[in-house]
């Protein structure tokens, strides 16, 4: 059996690094600590120093200190490889919807962090107003996410201009989810997630944060973002045009509504009766819409514009003949469809007449000539000299 020996000092071996480079080492005493170090004989004045107090001794020098800072802020600077291979630098080489496998960088390698301030800005109002209306907010092993997914790309590019107006480092990629194809964004930052947690729970009902109540600015963005991901313009023929927004949860519009009323804009909370239909929230009144584009507004462009064209309800007004008309039809036993086709005047607005029409008035239920002629005898009765009836 061969006893291995310790090494003496002056003792030379042979090793390989892990890119297969040879490297002899030599057993040196450091003159300085005393210590025995493998390393690369290279003696400082012919005094052999090992490695460590080599740069102790160099730190403490002035200039050696400034030249070992100014190699550590280069290395900082230059981009690593994987982030070229990864297409990640500024963007570069890549699609705005590319492959997941390639557009998709979690983490930037070598590049230094960014340290960004929680002003209250209307940006910052805007991001949280659509994470916690639209997004996701979750974490994994390796690093956090603040994510937003949908269908309609102009969401998802929306997230990405607010970002990078923040300075985040923000990633969009396009994936297929059982064939229909989904847009998302994503920003890495656990800053952000551990102040966005505590907001969002996992069933999506979110409590807003106290900074949004105090900053006028940042409440206007975050009822932009929202709107943005849950609200919309639409056209009713009763009531006009309305300004709506949606949720699974009541006690997220009741703090939407909350918001709402600080900058004076009336809204009506409304819940359906199905239950597999959401809440909605309404702005149907003029003022408080002109008031909603003047200070709130949408940021997706086809919104924005069905919001800019919006003109006031105007009320028709209609003579005293088509009323008598349209309540002698009906007496006998006219449809709505067919009073409205004969005199042209809307169904709803012959609806409201007959729900106002005198007590004494009623619906023949059969179709007998004796009736029918009875019917218009008390319709004729009606006050002709009555002026015109306003309606909606």
């Amino acid at each position: 059996m061969i006893k291995q020996t310790e090494p003496k000092i002056g003792d030379t071996r042979i090793r390989y690094s892990k890119a297969g480079v040879k490297i002899k080492e030599t057993l040196i005493a450091c003159v300085q600590c005393g210590k025995g170090r493998w390393q690369v004989y290279r003696p400082i004045n012919d005094r052999p120093i090992c490695r460590s107090c080599s740069l102790s001794n160099d730190w403490k020098n002035p200039e050696l200190r400034a030249k070992h800072l100014a190699g550590i802020a280069k290395r900082w600077a230059k981009p690593n490889a994987r982030e070229i291979m990864s297409g990640q630098m500024k963007g570069e080489n890549n699609h705005f919807y590319g492959k997941k496998h390639t557009e998709k960088t979690k983490v930037l390698m070598g590049k230094p962090r960014i340290k960004f301030t929680w002003k209250p800005t209307r940006n910052w109002g805007y991001l949280i107003g659509l994470v916690l209306g639209y997004g996701s907010i979750s974490k994994t092993t390796k690093n956090h996410k603040i994510a937003v997914a949908s269908t309609q790309p102009e969401i998802v590019d929306k997230f990405y201009e607010c970002c990078q107006r923040l300075k985040l480092h923000c990633c969009r990629y396009g994936s297929q989810n059982n064939g229909e194809s989904r847009y998302v964004s994503e920003v890495v930052s656990k800053r952000l997630y551990l102040y966005l947690r505590p907001y969002k729970s996992a069933d999506f009902n979110f409590t807003v944060p106290d900074m949004v109540y105090r900053h006028e600015k940042m409440l206007c963005g975050f009822l932009r973002g929202f709107y943005d991901a849950e609200g919309g313009v639409y056209k009713h023929s009763q009531s006009g045009m309305t300004i709506e927004c949606w949720s699974k949860h009541l006690s997220n519009l009741i703090q939407i509504q909350d918001l709402l009323h600080i900058i004076n804009i009336r809204s009506t909370l409304i819940k359906e009766k199905k239950a597999s239909t959401t809440a909605r929230l309404t702005i149907s009144e003029y003022d408080s819409r002109v008031l909603f584009r003047d200070r709130v507004g949408f940021d997706i462009l086809r919104k924005q514009t069905i919001l800019d064209n919006m003109k006031p309800l105007i009320c028709k007004t209609h003579s005293i003949e088509l009323y008598n008309k349209a309540i002698t039809m009906r007496a006998a036993g006219y449809l709505y469809r067919e009073i409205s086709e004969q005199i042209g005047v809307s169904r709803d607005t012959i609806v409201g007449w007959w729900l106002r029409k005198s007590p004494r008035i009623k619906m023949i239920e059969n179709n007998y000539s004796k009736k029918r002629q009875e019917a218009l005898e008390i319709a004729n009765e009606l006050d002709e000299n009555e002026e015109t009836i306003s309606c909606e």
